[in-house]
């Protein structure tokens, strides 16, 4: 899966939708759509978490 999002607006309709990994989001409202956006763009990037098998180091006293 890529990281692309597609915006599609029919000409005839001026329905808007997203397309991201296969999935289609139509007819957004304009808060939707932002809202959508955000998530995609913004939100999707992994966050850092503790790694598997991973200990925290000493602390001298």
């Amino acid at each position: 899966m890529t990281g692309a999002v597609v915006l599609v607006v029919s000409e005839e309709t001026g329905q808007i939708s997203l397309v991201r990994g296969g999935e289609v989001f139509r007819n957004l409202a304009p808060a939707d759509l932002r809202a959508r956006l955000n998530e995609f763009l913004f939100d999707a990037a992994p966050k850092p978490g503790p790694v598997a098998g991973a200990t925290a180091p000493e602390v001298a006293a």
